[in-house]
């Protein structure tokens, strides 16, 4: 049997559309593949290279966290926190000009070996002592941290201004783990 030159190029140039019809349908599943395979290798190394740069800078955040660790306040398992805390807050704000017409102090809570205690307040001031004692909040030795701030308009005075905040207190106890390690054992 003896093909002519005409079915010889009709032949190849099937061959050609099955063979890269083929390709084309076998191998897109494996180039996809294969592309999802170096991003997840490109993700990985980010990742990586992320957590080398955390363990890197693993001392400064030993440093830092032994020089707040350093700055929490302790207490005994038995002082009353709560009431040094609403001094402290009332002291910062009539230093700085700052009315608290009303002060409540919320339950401790006690997270691992840490506790804090939130203070609401209700205040009445002008905006520059409102700011510097934010600031002195935020200076003081102990750690001090306003989460929640809200200012308005105080009515019949032009410039002063009117609202609430949270002041949330953080510190520690000592001998709180010997006083529940006593109570535990029969």
């Amino acid at each position: 049997m003896k093909f002519s030159a005409r079915e010889l190029i009709l032949a190849a140039a099937t061959g050609a559309v099955v063979l890269i019809g083929g390709a084309w349908y076998f191998g897109t599943p494996a180039v996809e593949s294969w592309s999802e395979a170096r991003e997840s290798v490109r993700k990985v190394r980010d990742e990586e290279k992320f957590a080398r740069r955390l363990i890197d800078q693993r001392p400064e955040w030993e440093a830092q966290y032994a020089e707040l660790r350093q700055r929490i306040p302790q207490y005994r398992a038995t002082d009353p926190v709560t009431a040094d805390m609403l001094r402290t807050v009332k002291r910062l704000a009539d230093d700085n000009h700052v009315s608290i017409s009303r002060i409540e102090p919320n339950k401790e809570k006690v997270t691992g070996d840490l506790s804090e205690v939130a203070i609401d307040c209700t205040w009445e001031s002008e905006l520059e002592p409102l700011i510097r004692f934010l600031y002195a909040v935020q200076s003081h030795p102990a750690i001090l941290d306003v989460r929640q701030l809200t200012v308005s308009p105080a009515q019949g005075a032009a410039g002063r201004l009117k609202g609430n905040f949270v002041v949330f207190f953080a510190f520690s106890r000592t001998g709180v783990s010997e006083t529940t390690d006593a109570a535990a054992t029969p």
